[in-house]
């Protein structure tokens, strides 16, 4: 929600589909990989990339000063609620396929 009011042509410009560790899981299946870590990360991302409106800059306002205080907290526990990034770290697995 935040992302549409105060950050929507940063949004737009993401393929929000992907971020589902479900499409990484499936990645690794595809390709032989084993998933050695899978996760979310980070806290809320507050900060925008477009020029605010009054309106959104009331909403900017909020959102900094309360997620400056509170991201500290959530980095420890990230989640898909959140958390703007996903790091995966896969190992190739042997294969009957001879490269």
């Amino acid at each position: 929600v935040y992302g549409y009011l105060c950050d929507f042509k940063n949004l737009k410009a993401h393929n929000l589909k992907s971020m589902r560790l479900d499409v990484f899981r499936e990645f690794a299946g595809r390709n032989n990989l084993k998933i050695l870590y899978l996760g979310y990360h980070g806290g809320f991302p507050y900060s925008v990339h477009q020029k605010l409106n009054i309106f959104q800059r009331l909403i900017y306002g909020v959102a900094r000063r309360l997620f400056k205080v509170i991201n500290p907290f959530l980095m420890r526990k990230p989640s898909k609620w959140y958390s703007a990034s996903i790091i995966g770290i896969y190992e190739l697995t042997e294969t009957d396929d001879k490269i």
